[in-house]
């Protein structure tokens, strides 16, 4: 019998809801209004603005996720996205993407768990999608993006892959290795030498996060319940999920063609 495999059984369990995106807003869908699929960004750069969300939908760097700038604000080239701040008002109406039923007021400051948390938003019929080019990562061109009226927002249930898709490196060669459960049993200042030598001979990053607080913010947006656990992203996405590590280190040794952590007991 194979182990347990934390990360995709949650991932499973989540897609059901998406049943719900066509029915959550059909009240306020009409001939004069268009739907929008995004995600809800977190912040730009640190800026709120009162009655402002912003609003991601794609960009030439994660297509449809909102994804952390791992480069920090650093100048792109060739960089287009489309995101907006999305204005509410009195008028605007709140539905639960997974039940369909309209939000309260009083529940709506409680609503998005993290930055790319799938929404759909109602906006006028004469809204014009806009791609634009960016002298930033759009988390960190605030002032660039317009404004536009939503009629309506419908906010998804949010899923371990959009977490994943949020945190996940940006080029080739880097990889994210969670670590849940009782980190005294690491070598954990070999293993970060180590992860500092594979860059520095191989430029391979292997970000290494040791986590083993039960009620930890990563272990919960990624469905993790029990531990240990072990996963490891790269900039696509899952690569392996496991409460084995020998089984998800040997997947990231095949991928990255390099023994890992040779002749140590870690």
């Amino acid at each position: 019998m194979g182990t347990r495999n934390p990360l995709f059984v949650a991932i499973a369990m989540s897609l059901a809801a998406l049943a719900f995106t066509a029915c959550a807003n059909q009240n306020d869908e009409s001939e004069d209004t268009v739907s929008i699929e995004g995600k809800y960004a977190g912040n730009f750069s640190g800026v709120e603005m009162e009655g402002l969300i912003p609003f991601f939908v794609e960009d030439t760097l994660s297509g449809k996720h909102a994804q952390y700038d791992h480069q920090h604000g650093t100048e792109r080239e060739a960089y287009e996205a489309e995101a907006y701040w999305l204005r509410t008002t009195d008028e605007t109406s709140w539905y639960d993407g997974e039940s369909g039923e309209p939000l309260s007021e009083a529940s709506r400051g409680q609503t998005f768990d993290y930055p790319n948390h799938p929404v759909t938003v109602t906006v006028e019929d004469t809204f014009e999608p806009e791609m634009q080019q960016l002298p930033k990562h759009v988390s960190w061109a605030p002032l660039f993006l317009p404004i536009i009226d939503a009629v309506s927002i419908t906010v998804h249930p949010y899923r371990p892959e959009d977490y994943i898709h949020y945190q996940a490196p940006q080029s080739e060669d880097k990889y994210i290795y969670w670590l849940f459960g009782d980190t005294s049993s690491y070598d954990q200042e070999f293993m970060r030498q180590y992860a500092y030598s594979l860059y520095h001979e191989e430029q391979i990053e292997l970000n290494l996060r040791f986590i083993s607080d039960p009620d930890n913010q990563s272990a919960k947006l990624l469905g993790v319940d029990e531990y240990p656990a072990f996963i490891i992203i790269d900039h696509n996405g899952l690569v392996a999920s496991s409460e084995d590590q020998t089984e998800v280190e040997a997947i990231l040794m095949e991928r990255m063609d390099i023994e890992l952590f040779n002749g140590i007991n870690h």
